[in-house]
């Protein structure tokens, strides 16, 4: 199912109407200008978590921007991932034992947190075998924002991340776009 961005024939009889989708551009072939989500994660935690999540929320119909999703050979790391930083919606950071010990973690996060200004959300936690205890430890600022648990499985974790969207959707826009 999944698409990556910029995946569009060339087609000079087909003109590219982009139209208003959840306040992203949208090409009528398939072409978003942003992501609804990048996921943020050790890769320690992709084999046993993040993938499965990567895939769920995809096959759900988000726009993922997730690392086996949308790097290929040879690509520059720090420019692909600051490219999906600055233009998903919101970030889903998977907070794990693993996660709180990386440096490059450390800056996806801080990367998503100067997104937020005064009331808009970017970072959307969810805990992976931790407590809030330990994240609170890491990171007292995130230890204060719900978050969704992977303790009450996958499925609850998925409800959680569309909940934000449906919520989204019934609010009068803000700012839609990164």
């Amino acid at each position: 199912m999944h698409q990556k961005s910029g995946d569009i024939d060339n087609d000079d009889s087909i003109e590219v109407i982009c139209q208003l989708h959840a306040g992203y551009a949208v090409n009528p072939r398939g072409f978003y200008a942003f992501d609804d989500v990048f996921i943020c994660y050790a890769s320690e935690d992709k084999e046993s978590f993040v993938r499965g999540l990567a895939e769920a929320l995809d096959n759900k119909g988000l726009r993922v921007w997730y690392d086996e999703f949308m790097l290929t050979l040879g690509d520059k790391l720090t420019e692909k991932i600051d490219y999906g930083l600055s233009r998903s919606r919101y970030g889903v950071v998977v907070l794990s034992k693993n996660f709180f010990t990386k440096d490059w973690t450390k800056k996806e996060l801080d990367a998503l947190a100067a997104r937020e200004k005064g009331k808009t959300k970017v970072i959307l936690p969810i805990w992976y075998g931790v407590t809030r205890e330990e994240v609170q430890s890491f990171s007292p600022k995130l230890a204060d924002r719900l978050a969704a648990s992977s303790d009450k499985g996958i499925d609850h974790v998925i409800n959680e991340i569309f909940k934000v969207f449906e919520n989204e959707a019934s609010k009068p826009s803000e700012q839609k776009q990164p």
